[in-house]
């Protein structure tokens, strides 16, 4: 088995005072392209919204698009480092939907879990950003 260790990501954060409303853990090593194999693409690793940012919490929500500014900023880092936005993660089945309404191409179940493969082209990429007021 081999251990990684923690600088091989680089974490994000989305802080509000002393509270953490979310994180993101990139790869620093560029992956493959699965939708286009030429290219590379930052690996998101983890990407978590705190409980009371997601939909459907008992107490509504404290602070929308926790999540989008995360992957929002994942782009912006995978621009910065050459790979022209291209960003790419596997989602948990119940988080699946959250990514195609952000626009992401569904490659589908890869190995070693079986968890469904999401990846942003750079046209997808630029179009995100310019939803969020990013100018590409």
């Amino acid at each position: 088995m081999r251990k990684i260790g923690w600088t091989a990501f680089r974490f994000l954060a989305v802080q509000v005072g002393n509270s953490v409303e979310g994180l993101a853990a990139l790869k620093r090593s560029p992956l493959p392209s699965l939708t286009t194999p030429s290219d590379f693409t930052v690996e998101i690793a983890i990407l978590e919204a705190a409980p009371w940012n997601v939909d459907g919490h008992p107490d509504g929500i404290r602070y929308r698009g926790v999540g989008t500014a995360l992957i929002v900023e994942a782009v912006l880092l995978s621009r910065e480092a050459g790979h022209a936005g291209r960003v790419q993660l596997s989602a948990l089945p119940q988080a699946e939907s959250w990514y195609r309404r952000r626009g992401m191409t569904e490659v589908g179940p890869q190995p070693p879990y079986g968890l469904v493969y999401f990846e942003y082209t750079q046209a997808q990429a630029d179009d995100l950003l310019a939803r969020n007021g990013v100018i590409p």
